[in-house]
């Protein structure tokens, strides 16, 4: 992905137990930069989401070479997201979720939350399966 010279920073993880690091890359990355705080919050959870969801669901049934590859770019009053992993082919924008708000909590099926908080966080997100990866981009603007 090109991102024409704009300041970009990238991290990969390849297990569960990796997500912790990746947080902190974020923290460091964002600290360094002037961001409102709810910016700031909204970016936490979505790489939080996606890189859990990636992780999970993702590598659970087909083993990773490459991992879950996240890049922060940012552009004047603008963060992006990237996303690219070489896991299960999986569209979170044409995922249909239903959170059965009519139903008691207890009643409700598990999964979709997530990736519906992402999707009403993106000011604009793209996905495409190209040469055997998922790539996500997830754009927040302020």
């Amino acid at each position: 992905m090109t991102y024409n010279n704009l300041p970009s920073y990238t991290y990969t993880i390849y297990t569960i137990d990796e997500l912790e690091n990746l947080v902190i890359f974020a923290d460091e990355v964002l600290s360094e930069k002037d961001i409102p705080l709810e910016i700031n919050s909204i970016i936490h959870l979505v790489i939080d989401e996606i890189a859990l969801n990636v992780v999970e669901h993702g590598f659970s049934n087909v083993p990773t070479k490459n991992g879950l590859l996240t890049t922060i770019v940012f552009n004047p009053n603008e963060i992006v997201l990237s996303f690219e992993d070489d896991g299960i082919p999986f569209n979170p924008i044409q995922h249909n979720v239903d959170l059965q708000m009519d139903k008691p909590l207890l009643d409700h099926n598990l999964g979709g939350l997530g990736i519906h908080i992402v999707r009403h966080y993106a000011d604009d997100i793209e996905y495409e399966y190209v040469n055997g990866k998922n790539i996500l981009v997830f754009h927040k603007r302020w």
